[in-house]
């Protein structure tokens, strides 16, 4: 565009060519410094006219209104599940359910693998080790 090879951006609808106002503004003040055209399905829009800027200016502003409409439908929604106790969410990573709590409890970090000596093994460290390397070993050998 601020080479002057466009004249004219096409759209299906213009109020989608943005989702906030800030983009939206740039892009109008951008197209009118380039005498460029905007067109959608509608009409063609001179952005250096009045008339045309308030009316895509409208267009954009009920577009953002839409869509923060469909976020706070869509959180309501969120909340309303989560009354129900229908909610789920993904777990975090590097955690599992336990079916043995209650659902609000349930997330627990994965058993270590190994076997059950190793495992009681780890419990009854040696508090004699003075040394990593040493550590090292004496879990090798368990």
């Amino acid at each position: 565009m601020a080479v002057g090879e466009v004249g004219l951006i096409l759209s299906l609808e213009a109020s989608r060519l943005s989702r906030t106002d800030q983009d939206w503004c740039r892009l109008l003040e951008l197209c009118s410094l380039f005498d460029t055209l905007i067109a959608d399905a509608d009409t063609v829009y001179d952005v250096s006219t009045l008339d045309d800027q308030l009316v895509l200016g409208i267009k954009a502003t009920m577009s953002v209104a839409e869509l923060k409409v469909l976020h706070q439908r869509m959180q309501q929604g969120t909340e309303a599940k989560a009354r129900r106790g229908e909610l789920v969410r993904l777990l975090p990573p590097g955690y599992v359910r336990d079916a043995r709590y209650p659902p609000d409890l349930s997330l627990v970090p994965p058993p270590r693998p190994g076997t059950a000596r190793q495992q009681a093994s780890r419990r009854h460290h040696p508090a004699r080790v003075a040394h990593a390397v040493e550590a090292v070993y004496w879990f090798h050998a368990a």
